[in-house]
């Protein structure tokens, strides 16, 4: 899948979120949490992959991802504040998540989703061999063994919002990539003169025509939508 979406994710040492030598943080949506929560997810929501500066900037949710009506008095209270267990929520998707749990309530640690209801952990598998972004900008399920029908329309996963924010992205990767190539052009185009490689008139020729098509592409504006 194209890899502006859903890059994969990864927890560093454990003792690299203790407060002190085998201690967590009491409160789990202090701002020490907040900040490795945010970068061991890459400062997106796990669930609709949105960034936090394509939502403003603001602050998202820590997500207790075993949610705390379920999971909270058991294994000796450890999953409210363990940091593998929060996730970067946007508000819309952790609201509609809420405490919602579909899959195995036993252990903490065991299946996250049964008979095809619950949730993906970001951290312990690929989301992209369960799902895709299609060039419309909507997430597709491509295996119907996963929860990923079932997320798409618990969480709104396809709404209106970030469906925009999906093709926007792929609309600022298109101007990006447009730009180096102009740029590429304009060094090699004098690179070639420096070098006695081209005339003048061709060289003006073709640097005319270089600028012109820088003019019309800044005046699309395409890398501030």
């Amino acid at each position: 899948m194209n890899s502006l979406y859903f890059p994969p994710l990864e927890r560093r040492d454990i003792s690299e979120y203790y407060k002190a030598e085998g201690e967590f943080y009491a409160t789990y949506n202090c701002k020490t949490n907040y900040d490795n929560t945010a970068r061991d997810c890459k400062h997106r929501c796990v669930y609709c992959d949105a960034h936090v500066d394509e939502c403003g900037g603001e602050h998202f949710s820590l997500d207790h991802f075993r949610p705390m009506d379920v999971f909270g008095e058991k294994f000796n209270g450890i999953l409210k504040t363990h940091p593998f267990n929060l996730h970067l929520s946007c508000q819309k998707c952790n609201v509609l998540k809420t405490n919602d749990w579909k899959g195995c309530k036993d252990t903490e640690n065991g299946a996250t989703f049964l008979h095809k209801k619950g949730y993906l952990d970001r951290f312990q598998v690929d989301i992209t061999e369960y799902l895709e972004v299609d060039r419309d900008g909507l997430i597709q399920c491509k295996n119907n063994e996963g929860p990923i029908k079932y997320m798409i329309g618990k969480m709104l996963l396809n709404r209106t919002n970030r469906v925009y924010i999906r093709k926007r992205r792929e609309v600022k990767n298109k101007a990006t990539h447009i730009q180096s190539m102009l740029l590429s052009k304009q060094k090699t185009l004098l690179k070639r003169w420096k070098s006695n490689q081209i005339q003048v008139d061709e060289f003006q020729k073709e640097m005319e025509a270089l600028t012109a098509l820088f003019d019309k592409f800044q005046s699309l504006d395409l890398l501030k939508i």
